[in-house]
């Protein structure tokens, strides 16, 4: 999905800095030096899988949601961290693309990224006068890197667990439907290789 929204996505779902982009500056994207397949058309597949959400009942507002998370997704692949002088890790300001975590912040709605990316927040435990102290502790470079993933791969996991989810709604129906047996997804590498799934 990923290589279908970067070839066909429209921007206002990508957001600018990602429209800007191609899969290879995209760090999710580059690692397999692989960005093309013979054969295989990223924007065909993309209008395919708007087609089969149509077909599902997902509404456009939902799809468009859709992809602007998975869009904040490959942004925030590309942030990269170093240590400062004090070991707290520090954004990497020498990528020259842009502010992957702003850019990512804004498709997301969400704010503080940029701070949970970089720090936790620890509440010590409450005093009898109902007084608690709260510290603040920065991440490493290499923690917050971690951390960046663990975001990417849990919102990732939610995201499709949502979609097996319309997808057994669909297949359910309504409640005056019986019971019908489930349908499980399996989701094998390489599969996508195959000229007809």
């Amino acid at each position: 999905i990923f290589y279908q929204l970067c070839a066909a996505g429209p921007a206002e779902d990508k957001g600018s800095l990602l429209a800007s982009l191609k899969p290879t500056d995209l760090n999710m994207l580059n690692q397999s030096k692989c960005i093309e397949l013979k054969g295989k058309s990223d924007a065909k597949d993309y209008a395919e899988t708007v087609q089969a959400m149509d077909t599902l009942g997902i509404p456009k507002k939902e799809q468009s949601e859709l992809f602007r998370v998975l869009s904040a997704l490959l942004l925030l692949g590309n942030i990269k961290f170093t240590d400062d002088a004090n070991d707290k890790a520090v954004f990497d300001e020498q990528l020259g693309k842009g502010d992957f975590c702003k850019a990512a912040e804004e498709l997301l709605a969400c704010g503080a990224l940029s701070k949970n990316l970089t720090s936790k927040v620890m509440k010590g435990k409450e005093k009898p006068d109902g007084r608690r102290s709260i510290y603040t502790i920065a991440y490493s470079a290499k923690q917050a890197g971690a951390v960046r993933d663990a975001v990417v791969k849990s919102i990732y996991t939610h995201l499709f667990d949502w979609i097996v989810e319309k997808v057994n709604t669909f297949i359910a129906g309504n409640e005056s439907t019986p019971s019908l047996p489930y349908v499980g997804l399996l989701d094998i590498f390489g599969f996508e290789n195959f000229a007809h799934n």
